[in-house]
């Protein structure tokens, strides 16, 4: 009985949560986050890796993200 009661404690504690916060992952994001693009930077680490470099640079150097 113990058990059911630690479950509809969490159960209740869950639903609280989910009715406080639910609101902010709806919420639309200001004109402002929006805009702002952070810039990017692209770290490969490769030691013998010639065959993959060969094959994955032109990707990486093709995408259209604007700041990186």
């Amino acid at each position: 009985m113990v058990l059911f009661y630690v479950f509809t404690a969490v159960v209740i504690i869950n639903c609280c949560y989910f009715l406080l916060f639910s609101k902010f992952s709806f919420l639309n994001p200001s004109k402002s986050l929006v805009q702002d693009i952070a810039p990017v930077s692209l770290l490969i680490c490769a030691k013998n890796e010639i065959e993959n470099l060969q094959k994955n640079i032109p990707l990486w150097q093709r995408q259209s993200y604007p700041n990186y």
